[in-house]
């Protein structure tokens, strides 16, 4: 079974702006993200960080342009209660 392999940008990984934490958050979210919506607790498990930091995390992603957050139209019934945005289009400046 082959595992799963994230491709992460190398001005993502040397942003000095984000923390070790975020970059991981990006990397988990990058993981699960084509499986549907991603919700905290699922960031919060798999990464192993508590629900205030993936929090912050996302704040520091926000704030560096490196996610886009889903609009109210974007949203199923079925995703409503997901909190975290998904990941910005790879066009994002470096």
């Amino acid at each position: 079974m082959k595992s799963p392999v994230v491709q992460a940008p190398v001005s993502l990984l040397l942003a000095p702006e984000l923390t070790a934490s975020a970059k991981l958050i990006w990397m988990v979210f990058q993981l699960h993200a084509h499986s549907g919506p991603v919700g905290s607790a699922l960031l919060e498990s798999r990464s192993g960080l508590s629900r205030p930091t993936v929090l912050k995390a996302f704040a520091q992603l926000a704030a560096a342009r490196r996610y886009s957050a889903p609009s109210a139209t974007d949203r199923t019934p079925a995703d409503a209660r997901a909190t975290v945005p998904r990941p910005a289009s790879s066009s994002t400046p470096a």
